[in-house]
């Protein structure tokens, strides 16, 4: 697999010197497959000045959306990771001053200055593939719902369909990956796919 990726939310390219550090970005290229964090990193902040930043839209849009089907109908791999318990993105109020209506459509609640917004899940992808990937999340969360946490692998996968090359992934603790260790992965499961 190619080792170079791309940092698609921004278009810059990323050296393999950088696979170490950490990204917040909602999807990652790693050589022919694609990697997306569903949840908050999928709401995309844009700083308007040295101080202040803004929410300024949902990933994905036009293009990456594109990429993504492109993804799918190539049959290239596709790693969907979703967290176990998908934490609320919190703003402040005046942050959200000239946001999109995409964006403030998705505060559920306000206290004082603070705002609460819910990312919603999968409703990115495809119907057939958003509905699997809500099965496989609702089966996985009750299945280790009564497992100690530390008796809990950091990352549960779904194998892909039969007719494509997706994968989801549940990220059973919160905790930051590098880019190099998600290469890892999607390496691995591209191997154990060939080798089927």
């Amino acid at each position: 697999m190619d080792a170079a990726l791309r940092d698609s939310g921004r278009g810059r390219g990323m050296a393999r010197e950088d696979a170490g550090r950490m990204s917040n970005e909602p999807m990652l290229r790693c050589g022919g497959a694609l990697v997306v964090y569903d949840g908050p990193r999928r709401l995309i902040w844009n700083q308007i000045s040295a101080a202040r930043w803004t929410p300024s839209r949902l990933w994905p849009d036009r293009t990456e959306a594109a990429a993504v089907s492109e993804t799918v109908r190539r049959g290239d791999p596709l790693l969907i990771i979703l967290d176990r318990r998908p934490e609320p993105v919190h703003a402040l109020v005046e942050e959200l001053v000239g946001a999109p209506p995409e964006v403030t459509a998705l505060v559920s609640s306000a206290e004082g200055e603070v705002a609460e917004l819910h990312i919603p899940p999968l409703c990115w992808l495809p119907d057939h593939l958003a509905q699997r990937g809500q099965h496989f999340l609702r089966n996985v969360t009750a299945e280790i719902a009564h497992t100690p946490p530390l008796l809990l692998p950091a990352l549960i996968l779904q194998p892909p369909g039969t007719t494509d090359a997706v994968w989801f992934g549940l990220r059973v603790r919160s905790a930051s990956w590098s880019i190099d260790e998600v290469m890892a992965v999607v390496d691995h499961l591209v191997a154990e796919r060939r080798a089927a």
